[in-house]
């Protein structure tokens, strides 16, 4: 905001390290009530993991659909360097551009330009025809014929992680850097920022994907979830081998208890 005295900037910027919820208000515009308690990504510290992360133009973007029209068709694009991950961009193809061929043109209008090389991941049901598509074709199709002045490899899994075990390892990452794994966001990705910070755990272990009507529509969607689910289908098939490790009860962080109490010593 030009008009904001620059005191008052320097105010707003300092909030990144003094109070991270008052930074996404007044630093990012997510106008939320303050929630704490039963969040599905506990881990996840906007101090720590939101940063500014420049685009490398040698690296492949890693781009995740999923496939949605309301409130937006989601495309992020990742970035990584070895074990360093980073969320660089997110497209969130609202109407008329909420679906699969809108929202690959507005990745186009952004991206067309990169030579390092594009993977495409996103959520397997996009390989089922449906009655978005016409015969013989489905969501994965049509992201191959708009992408592929840049010659995307696709990296599709048979199906989709069970919810609640991809979100412990992506907790785990953000934690402790589980399996040497870094993952971090960028400020300009609001919707995944709020994603990460107010999404809730249901009673059985999955997402509450909480649902509400838009005022002017009418129309009842669900309020989060759509990036993070983005960000797992990437993440589960990019780092399959870690995920993997991880299901299988590889890298196990013991909880600390304290000092051992000798027998009947109570």
């Amino acid at each position: 905001n030009r008009w904001l005295r620059d005191e008052v900037k320097a105010q707003i910027e300092d909030y990144k390290r003094t109070n991270p919820y008052l930074y996404s208000v007044y630093g990012l515009g997510l106008w939320t009530p303050k929630e704490t308690g039963g969040n599905f990504y506990p881990a996840f510290k906007r101090p720590v993991h939101v940063v500014n992360k420049t685009y490398v133009p040698e690296l492949p973007l890693h781009v995740s659909f999923d496939f949605n029209v309301n409130p937006y068709m989601t495309c992020l694009v990742f970035q990584a360097k070895g074990k360093e991950i980073w969320l660089l961009d997110e497209i969130c193809g609202k109407y008329p551009n909420n679906n699969t061929a809108g929202t690959c043109q507005l990745f186009m209008n952004r991206w067309r330009n990169h030579k390092g090389g594009v993977f495409v991941y996103g959520d397997p049901a996009g390989k089922a025809e449906g009655t978005r598509t016409e015969a013989g074709y489905n969501d994965f199709r049509i992201i191959q014929q708009h992408l592929a002045p840049l010659r995307p490899g696709m990296r599709i899994l048979p199906k989709a992680p069970p919810v609640k075990m991809r979100g412990d390892w992506i907790n785990a990452i953000l934690n402790h850097n589980e399996g040497g794994l870094s993952f971090t966001i960028n400020e300009s990705c609001i919707n995944t920022i709020a994603d990460f910070s107010y999404l809730k755990v249901d009673s059985d272990g999955t997402k509450f994907k909480q649902k509400v009507k838009d005022p002017e529509t009418g129309v009842t969607y669900e309020k989060y979830g759509h990036t993070s689910d983005s960000t797992e289908y990437f993440l589960t098939a990019a780092f399959a081998s870690e995920f993997t490790k991880f299901q299988s009860g590889g890298n196990i962080k013991l909880p600390n208890f304290g000092k051992s109490i000798a027998k009947h010593s109570y």
